[in-house]
């Protein structure tokens, strides 16, 4: 994990550098920053209600903070590759940091920062995107899957596109699960997970 965060960072500042460091107004962010309209018209009610708290607890107004916003964004981030590399029991360092470098480098990332003022919730979304499996992956108690498919409609309330994040991961996962597991394992828990998952999704 630690050098998850590491290569999150560097990787972050190498290929985000121009964002984090310079101020760039552009898309949604010219038509809604002091408008707040774009969250419910789009309806991504979760944006709303997180503008509406960091607003209650700053005060009122639109923080477009490069550094600020950015630097969340890639604590998010970051964290979203820690439990990528928990659920996936990835163990290999170089594969760990082509991991975060590719998490943090990706070009929606970069699309993300000129929407600098809510980019730091869009990047919320991705970690709730795999956090919701991530919970009904790790644990087999029904309040837990509850749980996490309260986490991906949250996610998905935030921003709809990360809906294949949420769907790649339960993938990778069972594949992996599927490949690790004996063939006298694999019938009856990992069955009844991928239906766990399907409900889930559905």
């Amino acid at each position: 994990y630690k050098y998850v965060f590491f290569s999150v960072i560097v990787f972050g500042i190498i290929s985000q550098g121009m964002g984090l460091f310079n101020k760039f107004t552009m898309h949604d962010e010219l038509l809604y920053s002091f408008t707040g309209d774009e969250p419910l018209s789009h309806g991504r009610w979760g944006s709303w209600l997180l503008r509406r708290l960091e607003n209650n607890f700053f005060g009122n107004g639109t923080f477009s903070l490069p550094v600020i916003n950015v630097l969340a964004a890639i604590i998010c981030i970051a964290l979203a590759v820690c439990l990528r590399v928990n659920l996936l029991k990835i163990r290999s360092t170089i594969t760990i940091i082509l991991l975060s470098g590719i998490m943090v480098s990706i070009p929606c990332v970069t699309h993300l920062l000129g929407d600098m003022y809510i980019a730091h919730y869009y990047a919320f979304a991705l970690l709730l995107a795999i956090l919701g499996p991530w919970l009904i992956l790790k644990y087999d108690k029904w309040y837990m899957t509850v749980m996490g498919i309260g986490v991906m409609v949250f996610s998905t309330a935030i921003y709809q596109a990360y809906i294949p994040v949420m769907l790649s991961t339960f993938l990778y996962t069972m594949i992996s699960r599927f490949t690790d597991a004996d063939r006298s394992d694999r019938w009856n828990p990992l069955y009844k997970k991928i239906g766990i998952i399907i409900v889930s999704c559905i």
